[in-house]
């Protein structure tokens, strides 16, 4: 028996889109829809894979490799994993029959084969990779798996989890989750050795994003408020290192990003407005932040996401209306201007 329970990407404009995500570098854009999925790359912009087989949920790329993990949400009928009640379970699970089983398949977009699939008795509500590691989010567990070899490493133990998590792309191999959905902390994980590292009070209220730096040194969190964004170092989090204000009014965050030298945070919002925050200054990190780099106004209510591209001088921002565009700033911040410029569709 199969069942498709795909949904639009959190109430997008474009009602075929069901995902939107860049990859590890943002050297790319995976666009989930209900009767398949692309990839395009951004600079310059082109479409590198397409499928139109099966409508994507969630997805996964392994930088610009093409290594893809995808789920569409089908379930059949078929063998369960049965897991103990330890907080972290490690390899030799037992199976019982005749149990509902959700799908994370792993392909070759080269070849377009299929490599395997992970097969989990709950819905799949999030997947991280990098080199190393595959992380599967389920509601009460995370699993952990070997890339090389796809053999199960552990799995943490959660309670009401939403599929929020965060995996370094580099190789420490460092995982942040949140240990249960309304308490506000965060689990930073050593997944390369597994063996779990801090567990820190990060918000007030239930934790819905968290972003590592690409040399693997900070992660920032933000809870449901979405009023403050916290950025902790990852080898002594006990202390907030630098507190981010996006605004008084509570605001559901669609996106958080790291500049690629770990020195502005990209952060998007329903309030319709692109933040940027530059969090070092003359070497040294801002412990506050009342105020952004500068804000670029979108429109309202539309999930979009959005990183600061140094390279280029600017923010490359993704769209759920299906479009892509680039947006030149002055790198002086003097005037505070920007400009809209090289819009693309992602429905081509």
């Amino acid at each position: 028996m199969i069942v498709n329970n795909y949904k639009p990407f959190n109430n997008a404009v474009n009602r075929q889109i069901t995902f939107l995500n860049f990859n590890q570098d943002f050297t790319c854009l995976l666009l989930g829809l209900v009767d398949g999925f692309k990839i395009f790359s951004i600079n310059p912009f082109s479409k590198r894979s397409e499928s139109l087989e099966t409508s994507l949920e969630i997805g996964a790329m392994l930088f610009s490799t093409s290594l893809f993990v995808y789920t569409s949400n089908e379930k059949e009928i078929t063998k369960e994993f049965n897991t103990e009640n330890e907080e972290f379970q490690f390899q030799n699970q037992n199976q019982n029959q005749n149990q509902d089983h959700y799908k994370l398949l792993i392909k070759n977009l080269l070849s377009n084969q299929l490599i395997h699939q992970l097969k989990f008795p709950t819905k799949i509500l999030g997947t991280k990779q990098n080199q190393k590691r595959l992380v599967v989010a389920l509601e009460s567990q995370i699993h952990i798996y070997d890339l090389t070899n796809l053999e199960r490493l552990g799995i943490c133990k959660i309670k009401s989890g939403s599929g929020v998590l965060a995996l370094s792309s580099g190789n420490n191999c460092y995982l942040a989750y949140p240990p249960s959905s309304d308490s506000g902390r965060v689990t930073l994980f050593d997944a390369l050795n597994m063996r779990m590292i801090h567990s820190i009070k990060c918000h007030n209220s239930r934790i819905t994003k968290i972003e590592f730096s690409r040399d693997e040194k900070l992660f920032a969190t933000v809870s449901k408020k979405g009023t403050i964004i916290r950025i902790f170092q990852v080898r002594n989090p006990k202390n907030t290192l630098c507190e981010l204000r996006r605004g008084s009014k509570a605001r559901k965050i669609y996106h958080i990003a790291f500049s690629s030298n770990s020195e502005f945070l990209s952060v998007t919002s329903e309030s319709g407005t692109i933040h940027i925050f530059k969090i070092k200054e003359k070497g040294s990190f801002l412990s506050v932040a009342n105020r952004s780099f500068i804000e670029i106004k979108y429109r309202k209510s539309t999930p979009h996401l959005a990183y600061y591209d140094l390279d280029r001088g600017g923010v490359v921002v993704a769209t759920s209306e299906g479009k892509l565009f680039f947006c030149e700033i002055d790198p002086n911040n003097i005037k505070k201007q920007y400009k809209f410029t090289n819009q693309e569709s992602l429905m081509i």
